[in-house]
């Protein structure tokens, strides 16, 4: 599935914003979550180090997809 916040600011948690409530509802043990950027998925480190324990504790992978420019 994509989740996508269209128009709505990154500075929102992402446990706040309508898509990211529903990933981390849609998001099962054993899944990878994929993100082009971390400023996408966070905005805040408190808010990355918070989710990030979610994850652990839920046993889901973040990769994030770096380009070099």
């Amino acid at each position: 599935s994509c989740y996508c916040d269209a128009g709505v600011s990154a500075t929102i948690p992402l446990r706040n914003r309508p898509q990211g409530a529903r990933l981390l509802e849609d998001a099962k043990g054993g899944d990878t979550v994929f993100a082009s950027k971390l400023d996408r998925m966070f905005r805040s480190a408190s808010d990355a180090l918070n989710m990030s324990e979610i994850f652990l504790e839920k046993n889901i992978n973040l990769v994030l997809c770096l380009s070099e420019r």
